[in-house]
């Protein structure tokens, strides 16, 4: 099995269920509301709903790929279960990533210059950021939806996996980064002030980023042992024969401590 066959099997799941990629499409726009006061008052609600539901949406695809649903009322659930730890990942990867989008702007006269995003140093900035996370987090933030809610544990299941699949991996930890880099910044060279390139890249994004989790889960569970819940209810601890979690990245399994 390929990443494309695995593309593939995500967009049969968007057939059958065509809610999934609208969804994140739909909290994507958010922001470019055509009431702004009406934005104001639900940014909140909406940012913690999409930090939660990047977990939800990976077990949705899970209980596709399985031929079975998600009732929308464990599909809400399972959104708030998801978000403290999905939340905890945020902070942790977006301040190194801050930090370099910072340095980016100082290389191009500093803060009181107030640069564009598409001034070179700016954007090789962003660029680098989104490529190092995208790659780092290619197993991680799956490993938190379906096998454990510890940054700590899914940092080892996810630099295990792509480690030993290497290079079988390769496409799955940098086409999704490259491909959400370049539709990211490309409205923004195009015309930086134009909502009618903003938005259709907005919804490109969008789908991209979906189908590429889905992609990634359809690897991830042919290699872990995963419950129809994933770890939505995991507790935040582990006996000692759990932290033992087979992966199987080629014919024999394997077996990584959390």
């Amino acid at each position: 099995m390929t990443f494309g066959d695995d593309l593939v099997a995500a967009l049969r799941a968007w057939r059958a269920a065509p809610l999934l990629p609208l969804i994140y499409v739909g909290i994507c726009l958010a922001p470019y509301a055509p009431f702004p006061p009406m934005w104001s008052l639900t940014a909140p609600a909406v940012l913690l709903f999409w930090v939660g539901w990047v977990g939800t949406e990976r077990i949705w695809y899970l209980r596709l790929f399985r031929g079975k649903e998600l009732p929308a009322a464990e599909a809400l659930a399972m959104t708030w279960q998801f978000l403290g730890r999905y939340l905890l990942l945020a902070l942790i990867t977006g301040v190194p990533a801050a930090a370099l989008y910072a340095l980016g702007i100082w290389a191009a006269g500093g803060f009181g210059s107030d640069p564009r995003p598409t001034e070179p140093p700016v954007m090789a900035a962003g660029l680098l950021a989104v490529l190092l996370v995208g790659f780092a987090l290619t197993f991680i933030a799956p490993a938190l939806a379906f096998t454990t809610r510890q940054i700590r544990a899914a940092g080892r299941i996810g630099f295990r996996m792509l480690s030993e699949g290497w290079p079988r991996t390769f496409s799955y930890a940098l086409i999704p980064s490259i491909a959400l880099a370049f539709v990211t910044y490309a409205p923004s060279l195009l015309a930086p002030d134009s909502l009618a390139y903003q938005l259709p890249g907005v919804v490109v994004m969008a789908l991209l980023s979906t189908l590429f989790r889905g992609g990634i889960a359809a690897y991830y569970l042919r290699y872990m042992e995963v419950g129809d819940e994933g770890a939505a209810y995991a507790p935040s601890e582990l006996s000692r024969a759990e932290r033992a979690v087979p992966i199987a990245t080629d014919d024999s399994p394997r077996r990584v401590t959390l």
